[in-house]
């Protein structure tokens, strides 16, 4: 059956209700963008305009600031720049594949975000510069949608830096940014170079596949050449398993999971390089790609799953065509994906195989029993079930505290080392493992000691404190204070009893 549609009105009865330009205008500031990833969709631009080098230059002048981005791609006809500086395009028609755009509001909601004035000169080979300005103020003095012809001695200078064919866009009155700042504020220039440094960082992750053999794009930050920083961080000791190629809407997903060596196989350089700009805890997870460009730096997607410490070591990464834009719901910023329908259980799947790898390699590094084929003497802690609870104790079987326990007077320098070996050797990883995995299951101090042990205790504490002249009620209230007997406060009441029946004074 076809629908029967009933027209609201005659077709040439109709208004046109343009947007308000002052306000709209406005209202794409704040899309949501800092400023790392606004120059990060700026350089999108000039990626797929051929660029082979990318300057990202940052001068400082107090609220005068300004920043620029110089390409030497292929620069624009006139034409094409007006039609880049136009707000928005058609998300849904057919783009070039290697396109890193998709609303075609990259350029200016970015510059929006962060600056008043933004200017565009560009040139092709052989051909003459052109220059156009969006500068929002005069936008909201003339409330009309103007680009102005030409430039600021700011945007000029930039522009003089284009060789044979390239892009510059400059922006200026940064009152985002640098709003009541002054030049000669110490402390103005250090956020400002803070901000510089974030941006690198994040240049350096979400264009690594540019910056990285074979393609070799050069991106400099203030004449400083960015070095790539790969998540899945090639190393002998990284797993690997073989891609898995998922289908959509007669695309391909390509995806690849990687288990990262724990630290221990690291130097302390490549450690901290791996653990990236974010730190290792929020660096794992799916990382999303479209046509090699880092859209999601680490998330586990809405997947039901929560980002923790045993799972750092599992990074996946799932390379998208620019076709299926609209089915992962990516977002003008191109910061945040939502997983297809058609995709969650595989992707699941494939998230929880490559989390359950990285937890092995976590608990075997913290381990502390159950290798069946290692002297048990070895490991300085054990862990230990009772009644359903963990607990982790030292191993009275190691040679070292074997000795100082046996020893009547122990030796003053073993005792040290003793000390200082059950520092070095906590088994932190695996109480964090296992805390993380069954939060309930941990045994408190003493749970479950018999009273003959708590009372024991109790008085080798006390006899402590009061060989130190510390008197007997103020050695009662101070145990009353130290665990485990803060939580147990019935054996402190009872003990002044036992030391009176025991003749300790």
């Amino acid at each position: 059956m076809t629908a029967c549609v009933t027209p609201i009105a005659e077709p040439e009865s109709f208004d046109i209700v343009e947007p308000y330009a002052p306000a709209m205008i406005e209202s794409l500031r704040a899309v949501g963008y800092d400023m790392s990833t606004a120059l990060a969709d700026l350089i999108d631009n000039s990626i797929f305009a051929s660029a082979s080098e990318i300057d990202v230059a940052f001068f400082w002048d107090g609220e005068a600031s300004t920043i620029a981005v110089v390409d030497n791609g292929t620069g624009m006809s006139e034409g094409k720049l007006i039609e880049a500086l136009r707000i928005g395009s058609d998300p849904t028609l057919k783009r070039e594949r290697s396109d890193l755009g998709r609303f075609g509001l990259g350029l200016k909601t970015a510059s929006f975000s962060q600056c008043r004035r933004v200017t565009v000169t560009t040139k092709t080979e052989g051909a003459p510069f052109h220059t156009r300005c969006w500068d929002l103020d005069y936008v909201r003095a003339t409330k009309q949608w103007r680009v102005l012809r030409g430039g600021s001695p700011h945007s000029s200078l930039y522009a003089s830096r284009i060789g044979k064919s390239g892009t510059a866009v400059v922006w200026e009155h940064l009152d985002r940014l640098v709003s009541q700042t002054t030049v000669e504020s110490a402390h103005d220039l250090d956020v400002f170079n803070d901000r510089i440094e974030s941006v690198e960082k994040h240049l350096a992750m979400v264009f690594h596949r540019f910056l990285e053999p074979p393609r070799g794009i050069t991106i400099r930050v203030n004449g400083n050449a960015v070095k790539p920083w790969n998540p899945f961080f090639a190393h002998p000791a990284r797993q690997h398993p073989a891609p898995q190629i998922l289908a959509i809407d007669g695309e391909d997903v390509i995806v690849n999971a990687y288990v990262l060596p724990h630290h221990s196989k690291l130097t302390p350089h490549d450690f901290a390089r791996a653990g990236g700009p974010y730190g290792w805890l929020a660096h794992q997870g799916f990382y999303i790609y479209r046509n090699d460009r880092l859209l999601v730096p680490g998330d586990w997607l809405g997947l039901g799953v929560k980002k923790e410490e045993h799972y750092k070591l599992a990074r996946i990464s799932v390379d998208l065509p620019n076709t299926l834009d609209d089915l992962w719901g990516l977002d003008i910023k191109k910061s945040t994906a939502r997983v297809p329908v058609a995709l969650r259980e595989a992707l699941t799947r494939i998230g929880k195989a490559t989390r359950e790898r990285a937890v092995e390699i976590y608990r075997h590094r913290g381990s502390v029993i159950g290798r069946t084929h290692a002297d048990q003497a070895a490991f300085v802690w054990q862990q230990k079930v009772s009644h359903g609870k963990l607990s982790y104790q030292i191993n009275r079987e190691h040679p070292l505290i074997c000795k100082v326990l046996s020893d009547e007077r122990p030796d003053p320098s073993a005792l040290k080392a003793c000390i200082r070996l059950i520092e070095e050797s906590v088994p932190v990883p695996l109480i964090i493992l296992n805390k993380s995995q069954s939060p309930e299951s941990e045994a408190l101090p003493f749970e479950h000691a018999k009273s003959n042990e708590l009372y024991e205790l109790a008085i080798q504490l006390y006899q402590a404190l009061t060989s130190t002249g510390t008197s007997r009620a103020d050695a009662l209230l101070r145990l009353h204070r130290m665990e485990p007997f803060n939580r147990l406060s019935e054996f402190i009441e009872n003990l002044p009893e036992l030391l009176d029946a025991k003749g300790i004074r």
